[in-house]
């Protein structure tokens, strides 16, 4: 009979629990099936066929389907979060010390976090971005509470920033410019493959280095425009 082999003193060979393995396969089939069909249309029995994992898993490790996809998205979209604020609070020091900072700094610190997801490997990069465009767009109410929770500080800090930058702009003319601006992003998140249904374009080998500065440049620019004349808004007729 052949002898195990023991392990070298002081030494413990620990490999990774099952239930370990099991709990992450759960989070990745959770976040496949939302990037699909969206909070709503993702059901936990679907979860646990995809994972080979049986339905207890919801109850012993998170309570609810809520807390399930709060750990999804905190997994992988708080480094982004993380990564925005780091950027957000150099500019703001900046601006506190007298230095220049322009719109296209300020679109720089938001947008390339979110196209080249910071500590993620580059095959696992379009997940995140999907993942992150879906939630941003998902109807659901539980949806729009978790990613509140998670992005509200940056948000807030983001848009401070852009106002500050953009002090030329009235109220309304900033509030329909910002919408445009995550709109932008949302649909370039997660929705990139779609176009190529109507213009031709081989997305394979995608630069997303230089796709964020594409876009950067692009909302920088919408932003930077002039502003509409003030004549010409007050001769508009409300539609009730």
């Amino acid at each position: 009979m052949a002898r195990t082999r023991a392990a070298a003193p002081g030494l413990r060979i620990q490999p990774p629990a099952s239930t370990e393995i099991t709990h992450t396969r759960f989070l990745l089939s959770a976040e496949r099936l939302f990037c699909v069909h969206g909070y709503e249309g993702t059901k936990i029995r679907a979860i646990a066929k995809l994972s080979n994992a049986n339905l207890g898993m919801l109850s012993h490790y998170w309570g609810s389907k809520r807390a399930l996809f709060r750990e999804v998205f905190e997994r992988r979209l708080r480094p982004i979060q993380q990564e925005h604020m780091r950027r957000f609070r150099l500019l703001e020091k900046a601006l506190r010390a007298g230095r220049s900072v322009s719109v296209i700094d300020v679109l720089k610190a938001q947008i390339e976090p979110t196209f080249m997801p910071p500590g993620v490997a580059p095959e696992d990069a379009p997940g995140v971005r999907l993942l992150l465009g879906r939630a941003l767009t998902d109807p659901s109410p539980e949806v729009s509470k978790v990613m509140s929770e998670i992005f509200a500080e940056s948000a807030n800090l983001f848009f401070s920033l852009v106002r500050k930058v953009s002090p030329e702009m009235d109220h309304s003319e900033f509030y329909w410019r910002a919408n445009c601006v995550v709109g932008a992003l949302a649909f370039a998140e997660s929705y990139t493959e779609r176009l190529t249904l109507f213009i031709d374009e081989d997305l394979s080998d995608i630069d997303w280095a230089a796709a964020s500065n594409d876009v950067v440049r692009f909302l920088a620019a919408g932003l930077r425009a002039p502003a509409a004349s003030r004549g010409s808004r007050r001769g508009k007729v409300r539609v009730r």
